[in-house]
């Protein structure tokens, strides 16, 4: 009662009472494996699990969960080691097919994940879980039918499986069928309330459609423990949450989350702050630093605390809030974004060195470019487009200025060699390590043309006119729909794909706008 309670000192306390009085009970083991597991000691939910197996061998219950654990922490050859053993004494356990299967897919072995979901059918025809990796397995290839008609499956067979509806959600997300992942995710949380990861998909997707309100008090378990692959981590210190109190004669700290252009875009809150007379500290990147302490003066500035402990503020702080956090107070409604353009102040002796240099070249327009964007093979596959796809927007008669970061030099000059079409770049520019001499850069601009990574943030917030271009399966901060951006009014141009992979339709378009904004400088 106290593990599903969650009440896990408690809980451990009272198992290991337990053992004291009957020390071979195994059940007890696999109760306190899972117990660690959940807190994420897993080598102490390791050790228990062991320790089930010795006292019942061949109890496949005991065995599956250790081979659970080995997947969890995606010690694979392991996992697959240890399933492999079990079938070879005992061949006809469906729920190690299962879990063999999920370990295909973890490898992106697609068929060989769907053979073992198929084994453990055959031997269980109603195996719900098993219609539900099989779903899973579809899922990741885009096979949005299949999926469908297996996660559907998984339903007949278990009524009441909040995974299965967790997943239809997330079919029906990805297809924007807006209406039925709402109702599928809503289901998952009616079978299973701390459903962490339904609540946050659902509050994503719910900001996406604009139902602020809703999706900001949603959005805050992202930072719940029990998030899976969660990004963002409170502080390990015992402070209060704030939760709108007012802040006269108080402290309090916000710390950063998630990437360099989330902390910019949930800068556009600041401004809100200079009302709430306490003392505000902002822990951000170590290279927003000098930006966001010129453009909001009114607030302290300190580099994020790797160790996430904050010793030396501490003991003064009254409260502390996620940067994330801020738009639940501050952005409830369409028009409380309003207000929220050219917020960032750039130093003005790094201004006027771009416009000297930007005032050299040969044409009189100077739009910066970016071209790739995403944090791994995956993203960056979504989320980039290659230089020669750019050759329509790259023909106009302007200065196009790389603002790529990272090292893609090779590809430039390999480009230039191919077309005659040079991108200037400079030694002394790198977005990766100066963000101040980046946005100065940014801001001398007549115009960015980016895919959607930091770099559009940083324009959005000061000012400068741009086009974004945008995947199929778009972040929320972009809505459903729509060519302008909540988050930089009347500065950001939206391009969205039709189809995911395909962005000459994005291309086209943008090449039609900037036809019309080249004219419209020129005039």
């Amino acid at each position: 009662m106290l593990l599903e309670q969650k009440r896990y000192k408690d809980s451990e306390t009272s198992f290991l009472n337990s053992l004291k009085i009957s020390p071979n009970n195994a059940d007890t083991y696999t109760y306190l494996g899972r117990l660690y597991s959940e807190q994420k000691l897993f080598e102490q939910a390791e050790i228990c699990y062991k320790n089930a197996i010795t006292l019942q061998p061949s109890n496949e219950r005991y065995l599956n969960n250790l081979g659970a654990l080995y997947l969890n922490l995606k010690r694979y050859d392991v996992a697959d080691h240890f399933y492999s053993n079990i079938l070879k004494s005992e061949p006809q356990l469906a729920d190690t097919f299962n879990n063999l299967a999920l370990l295909m897919l973890n490898k992106k072995n697609y068929s060989a994940a769907i053979g073992y979901c198929n084994k453990a059918l055959d031997i269980n025809s109603t195996l719900a879980s098993a219609y539900n990796n099989l779903g899973l397995i579809f899922l990741e290839q885009k096979l949005f039918l299949e999926a469908e008609n297996a996660f559907h499956e998984a339903l007949l067979n278990k009524p009441l499986y909040a995974d299965a509806n967790y997943n239809l959600g997330n079919l029906y997300q990805q297809q924007k069928r807006y209406d039925k992942a709402e109702s599928f995710y809503q289901n998952a949380l009616e079978f299973q309330p701390d459903f962490i990861d339904a609540r946050t998909n659902l509050a994503i997707m719910l900001l996406m459609l604009g139902r602020f309100k809703e999706g900001w008090v949603g959005y805050e378990s992202r930072c719940h423990p029990d998030k899976h692959d969660r990004k963002t981590i409170p502080p390990a210190f015992k402070v209060p949450h704030w939760h709108g109190e007012p802040l006269i004669d108080k402290s309090m700290l916000i710390w950063a989350e998630q990437g360099i252009g989330d902390e910019v875009m949930f800068a556009s809150c600041f401004n809100e702050l200079k009302n709430h007379q306490g003392k505000i500290t902002i822990a951000c990147d170590h290279r927003l630093t000098k930006l966001f302490a010129q453009s909001f003066p009114f607030l302290v500035f300190i580099e994020t605390d790797p160790s996430n402990h904050y010793l030396s503020l501490v003991d003064s702080l009254d409260y502390h809030c996620a940067i994330g956090s801020l738009p639940h107070f501050f952005r409830n409604d369409k028009k409380d974004f309003e207000s929220t353009s050219s917020y960032l102040k750039v130093n003005q002796d790094l201004l006027s060195k771009w416009k000297q240099r930007y005032s050299q070249l040969k044409y009189s327009i100077n739009i910066g470019i970016s071209w790739r964007g995403g944090k791994d093979s995956h993203h960056q596959q979504l989320r980039s487009i290659e230089l020669s796809k750019w050759l329509p927007i790259l023909k106009h008669e302007a200065n196009f200025i790389n603002l790529q970061y990272g090292d893609h030099q090779s590809e430039i000059n390999k480009f230039t060699d191919q077309t005659g079409i040079q991108i200037f770049d400079w030694d002394d520019a790198n977005p990766l390590t100066d963000l101040d001499n980046f946005s100065a850069q940014v801001k001398a601009l007549d115009l960015v043309i980016s895919i959607d990574n930091a770099t559009v943030h940083f324009s959005g917030a000061l000012g400068v006119k741009t086009f974004a271009l945008l995947p199929y399966q778009q972040e929320w901060r972009w809505m459903n729909k729509g060519d302008d951006s909540l988050w930089y009014p009347n500065t950001m141009k939206l391009f969205r794909q039709e189809e995911e992979r395909d962005w000459s339709t994005v291309i086209l378009d943008t090449t039609k706008a900037l036809n019309k904004r080249v004219s419209l400088l020129e005039s």
